[in-house]
């Protein structure tokens, strides 16, 4: 589907779903208030498109509390029933319709983790965000990362890591015990290779 279809669908769908929405929104957010106070929605800081940092919109859920040592409680006792209940029927989520419309999000794909997991992604999460010419420069000549697994598996994951990036060289170094280990695990893995 070009990106132009499914960009029109979601401008549609969230602009008449804010529309037909908007009692159902109100009375949410007058529940959040009365219940929890201010702030009604809980705003956080997401990867979108290419990574670009965006502002998620969700009712709350939890309210502001903290322990004796000044440390926020734990999300258990800081749920409370009018936000279980949000969660459980997905209301909680109903803001986000404004991020689809402005192009934060789609209606159809993942629900971006925080950034601070960017750096985690698996070569295959990685393409959830698109990757640019100027983001595959800087990868060019090296990605600093771990595999492990068997000879099948790290071979796997050093394809969707080549696939994703584009690189047409790859380093690869091995952790083992003593020398005729990491000789033999280089053997394993390039007869892996090799079958490709």
């Amino acid at each position: 589907m070009s990106f132009f279809i499914k960009r029109s669908i979601d401008v549609m769908v969230a602009g008449t779903g804010l529309l037909v929405l908007a009692p159902v929104l109100a009375a949410v957010a007058v529940s959040v208030r009365l219940s929890m106070g201010a702030p009604v929605l809980f705003l956080q800081v997401r990867p979108g498109y290419r990574g670009r940092p965006f502002l998620l919109y969700k009712f709350r859920s939890m309210r502001e509390a903290r322990g004796p040592d000044g440390e926020p409680l734990s999300d258990d006792e800081r749920l409370t029933r009018l936000g279980r209940f949000l969660r459980m029927m997905s209301l909680d989520e109903l803001p986000q319709l404004w991020n689809v419309l402005r192009g934060d999000l789609s209606l159809v794909g993942p629900r971006p983790l925080l950034l601070q997991y960017l750096p985690l992604y698996t070569p295959e999460q990685a393409r959830r965000h698109v990757w640019s010419d100027a983001d595959r420069e800087l990868v060019a000549d090296r990605i600093d990362t771990q595999f492990v697994g068997t000879p099948g598996q790290v071979a796997d994951q050093l394809e969707r890591l080549r696939d994703a990036t584009e690189a047409d060289e790859l380093i690869i170094t091995t952790i083992t015990y003593d020398h005729a280990d990491r000789v033999r695990s280089y053997q394993l893995l390039a007869e892996e290779w090799a079958r490709r």
